[in-house]
């Protein structure tokens, strides 16, 4: 029963210290080469909640700001898209902790 326990929490350890090396994966490859001060991903590792924050604030020009507003939208109403595409990106990469609590997204100003 003891070694059993034991192998259990052995195998916690490795599925949650797994997703935590591939949640930070995961937020570069969503952020791609948008500008850190426009757009910044950050994903909990506890919860698979992905904030896609986009600032506004830095675009002082209107051609900018508008893009922006646009990029803000785009994303918004694409969330349902973007949450299947994570969900295979943890099939991909055997992540089963994010497999069995798939990653929610919400896109923030």
């Amino acid at each position: 029963m003891r070694k059993l326990l034991l192998g259990l929490c052995l195998l916690v350890v490795l599925v949650f210290g797994w997703h935590l090396m591939q949640v930070g994966h995961v937020a570069d490859e969503l952020t791609g080469d948008a500008s850190p001060e426009m757009l910044v991903v950050t994903i909990n590792p506890i919860t698979n909640v992905a904030r896609f924050r986009i600032n506004l604030a830095s675009s002082e020009e209107a051609m900018d700001r508008m893009a922006a507003e646009f990029f803000f939208h785009a994303l918004h109403s694409g969330r349902e898209e973007l949450e299947q595409e994570m969900a295979l990106i943890a099939r991909e990469r055997l992540d089963v902790y994010a497999m069995l609590f798939p990653y929610r997204v919400r896109v923030i100003r």
